[in-house]
């Protein structure tokens, strides 16, 4: 099995259209993958999950 497809097996978590943490978070773990450093896009989608359920997502925390 190709070892790429056996690390995201599972789905990661898609960031938050207009978030700039989103963004920030999703763009590390794309270096993450290129560097081939698993651990570390294991942790940034650990990163993402905790930041999505945080209060920075509620409706009045993003203007809507």
């Amino acid at each position: 099995m190709n070892p790429d497809l056996a690390q995201r097996s599972h789905l990661e978590p898609t960031p938050v259209e207009g978030c700039d943490g989103c963004a920030r978070l999703a763009w590390k773990r794309e270096e993450a993958r290129a560097d081939r450093d698993w651990g570390r896009v294991a942790a940034l989608n650990q990163a993402m999950e905790n930041h999505k359920a945080g209060p920075s997502h509620s409706k009045l925390s993003m203007g809507l």
